[in-house]
């Protein structure tokens, strides 16, 4: 493992990182037997006081029988490791990867003792375990700072110097069902429903509306010139067709004086603050550019959007198990940060062959694990009736329409849509006349 070896040369090369990480890591916590060895030495030197030098290391390792390690302890130095100087989230990944360890070993050990042990005590064993190696922080808040502390917030409410909810100029969203801040949204919609178009839409006009976001974009259905171009068609209602010369297809002077002008305006003060990462990725690479990204824009509220799950690098072959891994990193990093997280999904194919022919997407028809559901704050399915000329023909009023379900929001699920009026040539949406 990787980000084990970075840990070592990490702490070996600076003292207050080894500091920080005695106190937090021991050799059990890591899964490799040879970085687990050697961490054994680092905390031997650590307990009686001995510098960590290359000659302190070595001749700790002769000492105790472990010469062959040597060799592999002075390749783990010279290696060159992706993210070195994220190191933190390093320590992260070992504590979790460590907590995950137990409980699989529980488990198993609960399986093998199936016919010993009846329900209650197989519970309790698991809770006591899980209890044990939650170190997430329960400080309790004192009622009178709590109640000082909400009044506070309702003043600034009235005076404006606060807001609880991001305003989008989308009407049926800003009044029936707000992007709330610090808000774990899901996105999930039929292939071709339109929901990449969407959040481009959404992310223009949440940066018109609000002055205070920023945006990072793990595109990774889409290279990043594709998703400009989106954004341009957007802006000056030429389609991606034109831009591209498609069936020789030519701009007009009065397209290429609007193209111009826009990169200009882009060149001297980009409208929105974002920024596109579109290269293979797992689901540690996201947190680790999330947390420098949300590090960098300390006075901005980060929306931090990945395009879309299924798409996440895996190790594991179990798609449940790893849109679950996904899913609660992404709560973490929503948890720890009071960012903004919009992740996309599909659906099962199921949906094509509903029997009542209305394609109207529903919470159960979301692929995979109900464990991302569980954790997200909203749903939303995206629904595309003109994507289907059966609906159409029987309801011609929806050509044109785009329709967000609610299918789970903070207070249960709605009993309504939201309605809005789409382009999808221009990736364009908005409100019904």
């Amino acid at each position: 493992m990787s980000y084990e070896k970075n840990i070592i040369k990490q702490c070996f090369h600076n003292i207050d990182t080894f500091n920080l990480c005695a106190a937090t890591l021991t050799d059990e916590m890591f899964m490799e037997q040879t970085n687990k060895n050697i961490w054994k030495v680092f905390m031997y030197l650590y307990k009686h006081n001995i510098n960590l030098s290359l000659s302190s290391v070595r001749d700790t390792l002769r000492d105790v029988g472990s010469s062959e390690l040597i060799e592999e302890f002075e390749a783990i130095l010279a290696e060159k490791y992706q993210d070195e100087e994220e190191w933190k989230y390093h320590v992260f990944a070992i504590k979790e990867t460590y907590k995950k360890h137990l409980i699989f070993k529980s488990c198993n050990s609960i399986i093998d003792d199936l016919g010993l042990i009846d329900s209650s005590e197989a519970v309790m064993s698991l809770n006591n375990l899980l209890f044990a190696i939650d170190d997430t922080d329960k400080e309790e808040i004192n009622i009178k700072k709590a109640m000082s502390s909400t009044i506070e917030d309702v003043f600034k409410y009235q005076s404006g110097q606060l807001r609880y909810a991001f305003k989008t100029g989308l009407n049926d969203i800003d009044e029936l069902c707000p992007i709330f801040i610090g808000e774990y949204l899901l996105l999930a919609g039929d292939s071709g429903s339109g929901k990449t178009a969407f959040i481009i839409q959404l992310i223009k006009s949440l940066a018109e509306h609000n002055k205070d976001v920023s945006f990072l974009l793990f595109s990774l259905e889409m290279k990043f010139d594709r998703i400009m171009r989106r954004f341009i068609s957007n802006y000056l209602e030429i389609s991606e067709d034109e831009l591209t010369a498609k069936n020789n297809i030519k701009l007009s002077d009065g397209q290429y004086k609007m193209l111009q002008d826009l990169g200009a305006r882009f060149k001297s003060k980009p409208p929105i603050d974002m920024e596109i990462f579109d290269k293979e990725v797992d689901i540690f690479g996201i947190i680790t550019k999330s947390k420098k990204f949300i590090n960098k824009k300390k006075n901005k509220n980060c929306f931090i959007i990945v395009d879309n799950l299924d798409k996440i690098s895996k190790k594991n072959e179990d798609s449940n198990m790893h849109h679950n891994q996904c899913s609660q990193a992404l709560l973490s990093l929503k948890q720890e940060s009071n960012c903004n997280v919009i992740l996309l999904h599909h659906l099962s194919k199921e949906i094509k062959r509903k029997s009542d022919k209305s394609y109207k997407p529903d919470i159960v028809d979301i692929r995979g694990s109900q464990k991302v559901v569980d954790d997200v704050d909203a749903v939303f399915l995206t629904w595309r009736p003109d994507a289907y000329e059966d609906v159409i023909s029987n309801d011609p009023s929806l050509e044109g329409t785009f329709i967000l379900v609610p299918a789970k929001y903070r207070d249960g699920s709605k009993d309504y849509d939201i309605m809005l009026k789409h382009d999808i040539k221009y990736s364009k949406f908005s409100n019904l006349d």
